[in-house]
This record gives C-alpha cells, sequence and structure tokens, in this order.
C-alpha cells in the first residue's frame, strides 16, 4: 500500500512540475481569446504526450487506497486530463486549418464551432454535460 502511495505523490508532483513547463494559457471568458492564444503543433504535441502519459500513469493507482484528499487530487486530475485531451483533439483539427483570424461572429462561425461550444461548456458547468449537437 505505501508504494501506491508513493506511486501517487511520485505522479502528482511530476504532473504538477510538468504542466507548469506548457505554460498555458489560463481560460478566459470569451471564445475569441481562447482560441488566438493556440499554441505551435509542437507545444499541442507536448501537451498531448503528458495528458496521455498522465492518463496511462493514473489507472495504475488504486484510488481506495488514498486519502480522501489524495483520492480527490485523483479524481480531480482525471477530470482535467478527459478535458485536456478532448481540447487538445479540438486543436489539432482547428491548427491543421490555419486559419489567419477568429471570426468574432459567434462560435457557431468558427471551424468546428458546436464542437468547441460543447467543450468550453463542459470546461465551464461539467464534462457530463452534454448538448444534443
Amino acid at each position: 500500500m505505501q508504494n501506491r502511495i508513493n506511486d501517487w505523490i511520485s505522479i502528482s508532483v511530476q504532473f504538477e512540475k510538468d504542466y507548469k513547463n506548457l505554460n498555458l494559457s489560463q481560460l478566459q471568458i470569451g471564445y475569441v481569446e481562447n482560441l488566438k492564444s493556440i499554441k505551435s503543433i509542437d507545444s499541442i504535441i507536448d501537451q498531448e504526450n503528458l495528458f496521455k502519459s498522465l492518463q496511462k500513469s493514473l489507472t495504475q493507482i488504486d484510488s481506495e487506497e488514498l486519502s480522501e484528499k489524495e483520492r480527490l487530487d485523483y479524481n480531480l486530475l482525471q477530470y482535467e486530463t478527459k478535458l485536456n485531451l478532448e481540447r487538445i483533439s479540438l486543436l489539432k483539427k482547428i491548427i491543421t486549418l490555419e486559419i489567419d483570424s477568429i471570426s468574432t461572429n459567434g462560435l457557431s462561425t468558427v471551424a468546428n464551432g458546436k464542437e468547441w461550444y460543447a467543450y468550453f461548456f463542459k470546461k465551464w458547468v461539467d464534462i457530463k454535460v452534454t448538448l444534443g449537437i
């Protein structure tokens, strides 16, 4: 059991360090600002590698062996990992379009606008929310 807890500590400490190194922009209220902050394809791939690695590492942890606080952090990392992998998938789609400007006429006018709307809605509310779009 102690090894599992040490594994959890190691995973969470390493993730925090690696996440900070990504230097990601904070979520903004407006979609235009969020989409303008898209990084290079290399940065997107680094993000994807980090979150896929974290996703794999989390499967090695038995959350029942963690303290209540650690379990909360574990669940939060799972949640953020799923949401970030969804965001990365959308980023990879939009970056291949080589768009030189982001429309300010509503998210529906942006490439993959419905998917982005669903993502932003989940980010602000809950990942389990579905919009039926």
